[in-house]
């Protein structure tokens, strides 16, 4: 494969993590996480749709709230933008709090 095959299947990917079901976003972003291991590129990308699907009702209803969690911390501990871990890390704890009846 080439570079540019390689950047159209990372950009599908992106797109499913938007359009599909919240268990296959999840199976998507975990995938999108290991590839931000080897292509700098795209962590900020990667970071903004776990940032979205953080957004995502549809966790509350899943049976998947512990692997979602794991993704969460798992990305959290590998990256390297402190404010970005802070404002991640501000997040989770308004959603929790907001939705603390819910879970």
């Amino acid at each position: 494969m080439d570079h540019d095959e390689i950047d159209n299947n990372i950009n599908t990917l992106f797109k499913l993590v938007h359009v599909t079901s919240f268990n296959v976003s999840l199976q998507v972003l975990t995938l999108l996480n290991q590839i931000t291991d080897s292509r700098d590129d795209i962590i900020h990308r990667y970071y903004n749709a776990l940032y979205k699907k953080m957004l995502d009702l549809e966790w509350r209803n899943t049976n998947k709230q512990t692997f979602f969690l794991n993704l969460l911390y798992n990305s959290l501990i590998k990256d390297d933008a402190i404010p970005r871990i802070k404002v991640i890390s501000n997040f989770l704890v308004y959603i929790i709090k907001n939705n603390l009846n819910d879970l």
